[in-house]
């Protein structure tokens, strides 16, 4: 039964991951045990997998199609949608990689990508367009969430926060491949908290007997949980927070790199209409309904926006 795993975010330690099933691969019990056969099955399960999994030559060609595929699709479609458009991009992007089209867009894409890196910005969050008081509202929300759960955590600090440090930091060491980043620390991180609980409530039975062990067993996975809550939350106070400094330190540069957006999300479009395979029928055509009043909606958010910057310029 092939199943395939998708992180949406594989360097970090919790990410939101899509789990497909595909259709079984059937071996009959009248196909011959010869080394033949056994290639024409593993090639069978290859395919079933890639089926279910992006796969491209390295992983900047990942990074860089991912920035393509965000331009590309329309706001707010599922999970499953966007992991689907990203594996039907890296598939046919080998076809087309030599094409000049498609290298100038990458290079403006690259381009793009490393600016949003130098501001510390996401493209969802340009994109988005949240107003100073929208992430300073959700600031304030998710420092208030860490306040709540912060006191569940004290119980099992001890035993949740080095095995978090060991598996953020060594997970790199621990495998070569960034693919696999994520399941890396997930299993050096349970393994190690597993473990620190065996002998936390071993310890309990031994020292005070069985109904404080069946207490330690009970609270340390509610502390566990509630700490995996607040480091969420304090990562988002991080991020919220930078963005509002960096919304208000680099206005000019955030409105510019804006418009830059527009003009590639236009590109995009162009670029893989033009391109596509002629077998390949995209889930968002050019002229899908979603991305058309999206693209009105993003012309009139830079009218306002255009409107208070010279606004505050004349002020100024």
């Amino acid at each position: 039964m092939p199943c395939g795993l998708t992180f949406i975010h594989p360097k970090r330690f919790r990410s939101r991951v899509l789990v497909q099933f595909g259709a079984p691969v059937v071996v009959e019990p009248t196909r011959e045990n010869t080394p033949d056969e056994v290639r024409v099955v593993t090639t069978e399960i290859d395919r079933a997998l890639r089926r279910l999994t992006v796969n491209a030559p390295d992983w900047e060609t990942v990074r860089a199609l991912d920035v393509v595929r965000r331009l590309y699709q329309p706001q707010e479609i599922s999970i499953e949608e966007r992991v689907e458009l990203a594996r039907r991009f890296n598939t046919y992007y080998g076809a087309v990689a030599a094409d000049p089209r498609v290298i100038d867009l990458m290079t403006r894409v690259r381009a793009y990508q490393d600016k949003l890196d130098e501001l510390g910005i996401s493209d969802r969050e340009l994109a988005r367009d949240l107003s100073k008081l929208e992430v300073a509202a959700r600031v304030v929300r998710h420092f208030v969430l860490v306040a709540f759960w912060l006191p569940l955590t004290a119980p099992g600090a001890p035993l949740h926060l080095p095995p978090l440090v060991f598996a953020r930091l060594a997970s790199g060491k621990l495998t070569p491949r960034k693919d696999v980043i994520a399941t890396t620390k997930l299993l050096v991180g349970m393994l190690m908290v597993l473990l620190a609980y065996a002998i936390t409530v071993s310890v309990f039975w031994w020292q005070w007997g069985f109904w404080w062990a069946v207490v330690a067993a009970i609270v340390l996975p509610l502390s566990g949980w509630a700490t995996l809550r607040v480091l969420d939350r304090l990562r988002l106070v991080r991020r919220g927070a930078g963005v509002l400094f960096r919304r208000l330190r680099f206005r000019r540069e955030v409105l510019a790199l804006r418009d830059e957006r527009a003009e590639l999300v236009n590109a995009v479009i162009a670029v893989v209409t033009a391109v596509k395979p002629a077998d390949l029928a995209l889930m968002f055509p050019a002229d899908h309904p979603d991305r058309m009043a999206e693209e009105s909606s993003r012309a009139r958010r830079n009218a306002d926006l255009d409107a208070e910057y010279d606004k505050a310029e004349h002020e100024r």
